[in-house]
């Protein structure tokens, strides 16, 4: 598990940054001046009801939604200010989980892992450097046995565990996770929480996980920060969520 006693916050470099951001969906605020600050080697978890917009939110962070107003930088690069092809080199420090793996059903679990790998084949020419990645990111989510199954053959908890290979892959120093642990029983998303953890620590990767698991929050969260209404309503640690006498936060608690 992450050392949530020795992480100090005022140490670190300030990884991404989320001032004012506004958007709007068919006349409805979805994000009504949203702010979050997200620290090197941090794990920040970010919790709010069902369409209270974090995934809105984490897609206009990486580019693929626009906010109407608001500043978003992340390892100093504003986003609203990128091209493209900007925005695409950017995106190769970033890692995403979808909350449904998203793994391509005519691949085998080899082929998805080769997939990011493509548009980086000057880097990535020698096969069997490839190969040893692949193989690398495997054995970090326990699953090498796996290289020549297809998705079909794989259950829930083994996709979400290929799907984090798949992002370690490119070795980005951001992970976001949507979801991580929707759909999974309580044995399988207690592994992942677990997995996500021990990947942070090897990779020393800095995360930002939206959720409606408790659980993750308890268990790998340095900061917990609460979306209602569009905005960030409260931030804390998990502890001083739980003995908030807020009601709104209670409610989540």
């Amino acid at each position: 598990m992450l050392s949530k006693e020795t992480y100090n916050k005022d140490d670190q470099q300030k990884i991404i940054e989320v001032v004012q951001l506004f958007k709007k969906f068919a006349g409805k605020q979805v994000l009504n001046g949203f702010d979050i600050d997200l620290y090197n080697g941090e794990c920040l978890v970010v919790i709010g009801k069902s369409g209270s917009g974090k995934t809105v939110m984490i897609r206009c962070m990486v580019g693929l939604m626009t906010g109407e107003s608001g500043q978003i930088k992340i390892l100093d690069k504003s986003i609203p200010d990128l091209d493209q092809k900007e925005l695409d080199e950017l995106r190769l420090h970033i890692g995403f989980l979808f909350q449904g793996s998203a793994l391509y059903d005519s691949m085998s679990v080899r082929e998805n892992l080769e997939f990011p790998l493509r548009r980086l084949r000057k880097k990535y020419s020698n096969k069997d450097a490839v190969e040893k990645l692949i193989r690398e990111v495997l054995v970090s989510v326990g699953l090498e046995h796996t290289i020549d199954l297809m998705p079909s053959e794989l259950s829930g908890g083994m996709k979400r565990r290929i799907a984090l290979a798949r992002t370690l892959i490119l070795r980005p120093e951001i992970i976001f996770y949507d979801e991580p642990t929707t759909g999974l029983d309580p044995i399988t998303a207690k592994e992942i929480i677990n997995l996500i953890a021990e990947v942070q620590k090897k990779y020393n990767t800095t995360s930002l996980i939206i959720t409606h698991d408790l659980n993750v929050a308890k268990l790998i969260s340095n900061r917990v920060v609460i979306l209602v209404d569009g905005k960030n309503y409260a931030e804390g640690t998990y502890q001083e969520m739980v003995n908030s006498s807020d009601p709104v936060i209670k409610a989540f608690f």
